[in-house]
């Protein structure tokens, strides 16, 4: 259980009426069968097997069946809300800022663990051998460094390190030689780590120390 809240908190959760594609709606809005989507990170299958206990869990307080969808992307989730493709989505703090703009979604919930909210944070890293020691280092070399942020609908791994960037004078989009999107929290480790670009931002939920707990990066090879 702990696990499992762990993965949703800080996560709002969103209703929306009249989807008619999966689950028709009755004549009280209410669906035969309740779909949600769910971004499933950097582990879709892990993701699957955590909402599996609130998938029974809202079947058997609601008496209707419930069907998650894990998707790869935020983005995906937030078009399959405005197209009525599902009812409901657990979505980040930015990826509902970007599906708010719509107005079509409602927060009906914020979710925490133990009683308190859950914070997250977002890291901004280099390969311990690039000679950049500190974020002054960076801004006085940003024109011959690269960027990667993660999605582009990720708090953690674009919001965030794009505002603190944005507060010292680096505007990401022109301050670097080149700023990209790496895709995913992973893929943004990995890319730094190969040489292949020389700043990353990154979550520390899911991202320096699991991959190197996995050994899919070496120890003392980030800072």
């Amino acid at each position: 259980m702990k696990a499992f809240l762990t993965v949703i908190v800080l996560i709002t959760v969103l209703v929306l009426t009249g989807c008619k594609d999966k689950a028709a709606l009755d004549e009280n809005g209410v669906p035969g069968k309740l779909v949600i989507g769910v971004f499933g990170g950097e582990n879709p299958g892990r993701t699957q097997n955590i909402m599996e206990p609130i998938r029974k869990y809202m079947e058997k307080k609601l008496g209707i069946d419930v069907e998650m969808h894990i998707v790869n992307d935020y983005t995906t989730v937030i078009e399959a809300l405005h197209a009525k493709k599902i009812h409901m989505a657990y979505l980040g703090p930015f990826s509902y800022v970007l599906a708010a703009q719509r107005k079509d979604i409602e927060p009906i919930a914020v979710l925490g663990l133990y009683g308190r909210l859950f914070m997250y944070h977002s890291n901004i890293f280099v390969r311990s051998n690039s000679g950049l020691n500190s974020m002054d280092d960076v801004k006085a070399r940003a024109k011959s460094l690269t960027l990667c942020f993660t999605d582009p609908a990720s708090t953690s791994g674009h919001l965030i390190p794009r505002a603190y960037l944005t507060s010292m004078g680096l505007n990401p989009d022109n301050a670097f030689k080149e700023t990209m999107f790496a895709g995913s929290h992973a893929a943004s480790v990995l890319t730094v780590a190969a040489g292949k670009v020389d700043v990353g931002c990154v979550t520390d939920e899911y991202g320096i120390d699991l991959l190197v707990k996995n050994g899919l990066v070496k120890k003392g090879r980030l800072r």
